[in-house]
């Protein structure tokens, strides 16, 4: 399996939802990016670290990488793996002992920015090349891969499109649910005959 190495880039909000905010995160050659929806609070907890309005030093995340930090060291990576319901999942890793820990991605990437890129941020290529779109300095907005979009944020994206008779949009967006819906439905088809057969 081959990695890309990330780095957080910066936070943007979507246009008409005020409960989600975009973490995103450019490739060594910044000719790439991802944007990796998280909620509000942590989307200002960001907002907070990077303007540096209030000293976050004896806050919880910082003295929990200081202790980290000296039980552990300095070599730990945060490896984005898989996007599973609308969210981005990631493993937290100790190279030193191989030990792997399930981590929300945005609280990976929080744990980066808080360690000043000590934890690292990589992302299966594959997942990369599939999620990512390219990068530009002077954008004014961030693409947004379908199934990386909350079932909240669907439904509110599906009834905007209909309202602005966007046909194409709302068509794109119907898909994309029916499409979970279809995945959902098949899961706990398959579960319920795995629990009938037992």
């Amino acid at each position: 399996m081959t990695k890309i190495a990330l780095t957080f880039k910066s936070v943007s909000e979507i246009q008409g939802v005020d409960d989600i905010g975009l973490l995103v995160l450019v490739d060594e050659k910044c000719e790439r990016q991802l944007a990796v929806p998280c909620e509000k609070s942590l989307f200002e907890a960001f907002k907070k670290r990077m303007t540096n309005a209030v000293s976050t030093a004896k806050m919880l995340p910082e003295v929990l990488w200081k202790l980290v930090e000296s039980q552990v060291g300095n070599r730990m990576e945060a490896f984005i793996d898989s996007v599973k319901n609308g969210q981005y999942g990631a493993v937290l890793i100790d190279k030193d002992n191989f030990a792997e820990l399930p981590i929300y991605a945005c609280d990976a990437i929080l744990l980066s920015l808080i360690s000043k890129g000590k934890v690292t941020v990589t992302i299966d290529k594959t997942l990369f090349l599939k999620q990512s779109t390219p990068f530009s300095r002077n954008s004014k907005g961030v693409s947004l891969p379908l199934n990386t979009i909350t079932d909240k944020m669907l439904d509110a994206a599906l009834q905007r499109a209909i309202n602005n008779e966007d046909y194409e949009a709302a068509s794109y967006l119907r898909d994309e649910i029916n499409k979970r819906n279809k995945l959902r439905n098949s899961n706990k088809d398959n579960s319920m005959n795995d629990h009938e057969g037992n």
